[in-house]
């Protein structure tokens, strides 16, 4: 029969995403197997015997139609795969769907912070330091302790400047270094891990097994990282099977090692670190607190600005030439108190670069929307983006442009952030 002839081609086919085979030919295979529904379930099935690359071409064959986008977020919801094991542009895609019913399925999936075993240990030490009002003024004074923790503790598989080696995420390049998302990413690392620090695990055909990062894969080996610093170069012929642990190759448990005081001063450490805020006149980067009414209002003129191209503009005292994914704005503000705070801005867009992407973020808290066009740049008007789960204590907002714009993602002039009723 049909059906029996093409249940013998897809076993066929799934024989052919071994870890034996070159990355090219499972490519040609995936392309193949997904273009069935049965055939996108065997895949998902295998997700954790597929190496990066793969797993790359198995996701961008399923956003190609509604209906296999939709049994990609199923995978999601049943926890055949994780958030973290869709890249950045691929999670904003989703949640940015111009298909409502995708979009808000992604909103349900993807764009809620899990709740891992770690929480309680993270809310724990976050408690514990919330006391010390790490601000920006008072950062260098704490930076000194805290490298001489990251020297001890994190200087194995971290570089910060010359300390360190560069195992690890790149933390000289970081946008979201607010408390929340250090804490977070210290304590509970396996909450949104990029795919690049998954530690792997090759058995080889003699019984040998090595573990680390997938440093490389060529059409003959597999190059694995320990946490060591060491590289294992296995050859394709002698693997018996490479296996994701979906986890990272940072290990939990490290509040054994940091005191809250450890964690607060390598936290501002990493904070201090690199850098570099770009000065104009007219801004000058400043706490922000309540105002009378509850509501809290981040001026452009109170952000840090960073990246190539964004800029203070003095006409309408705005942030302004947004193009490039490198730019993005930071407030340090206080939060009175938990809840979903709603997410105002005062801005301008010209209707022939209107679309594009804007991103909210406080640790793992995250707001996306596309912008809509105000009609030129010198039309400002306010438009409610959304809701923000914040905590309470000290925060950092980070605004971000996660997809090139067309030219400029928009003119911003503030935003306003209006507290959860009582």
């Amino acid at each position: 029969s049909s059906g029996g002839a093409e249940d013998e081609l897809l076993e066929k086919l799934m024989e052919l995403l071994r870890p034996t085979m070159p990355n090219m030919v499972q490519a040609a295979a995936v392309s193949v197997i997904a273009g069935s529904t049965t055939g996108r379930q065997h895949l998902l099935r295998i997700w954790k015997q597929l190496t990066p690359v793969i797993r790359n071409r198995v996701v961008s064959a399923m956003l190609e139609n509604g209906e296999q986008t939709l049994q990609l977020l199923d995978a999601v919801e049943q926890q055949q795969i994780t958030p973290s094991d869709l890249d950045a542009v691929v999670r904003e895609r989703l949640l940015t769907h111009r298909d409502n019913h995708i979009r808000v399925k992604a909103a349900n999936a993807l764009g809620q912070p899990s709740t891992t075993a770690r929480s309680s240990v993270v809310e724990d030490l976050r408690s514990q330091i919330s006391n010390l009002r790490w601000g920006i003024s008072d950062l260098k004074s704490q930076a000194a302790a805290g490298q001489a923790v990251f020297e001890k503790r994190c200087a194995a598989c971290h570089r910060i400047g010359d300390v360190g080696k560069q195992i690890g995420a790149d933390l000289a390049a970081l946008k979201d270094r607010s408390t929340d998302a250090l804490l977070t990413a210290i304590l509970d690392p396996n909450k949104a891990v990029e795919a690049k620090f998954l530690s792997y695990t090759a058995v080889t055909q003699d019984g040998r097994t090595f573990s680390g990062m997938l440093l490389n894969e060529t059409g003959n080996s597999v190059t694995l990282l320990g946490t060591d610093g060491k590289e294992q170069i296995v050859a394709r012929t002698d693997l018996e099977e490479l296996i994701c642990s979906n986890r990272s190759l940072m290990p939990e448990g490290l509040e054994k090692d940091l005191s809250a005081e450890d964690l607060a001063h390598v936290i501002a450490f990493v904070q201090s670190s690199g850098i570099t805020l770009k000065r104009f006149d007219g801004n000058e980067p400043r706490l922000v607190s309540p105002n009378a009414d509850g509501s809290i209002t981040l001026p452009a003129s109170a952000a840090e600005i960073h990246g190539p191209n964004l800029v203070f503009e003095q006409k309408y005292g705005n942030l302004g030439w947004w193009s490039s994914t490198d730019d993005y704005a930071v407030w340090t503000i206080d939060v009175p108190k938990s809840g979903q705070w709603t997410v105002e801005v005062d801005y301008a867009c010209d209707n022939g670069t209107a679309g594009g992407v804007i991103k909210f973020s406080t640790g793992t808290r995250l707001l996306s929307a596309r912008i809509p066009g105000t009609g030129t740049w010198d039309e400002y008007r306010s438009w409610t983006v959304g809701e923000l789960d914040l905590h309470g204590g000290r925060r950092q907002i980070i605004v971000t442009c996660p997809e090139k714009p067309i030219s400029a993602l928009l003119d911003l002039r503030s935003v306003r952030l209006i507290p959860p009723g009582p």
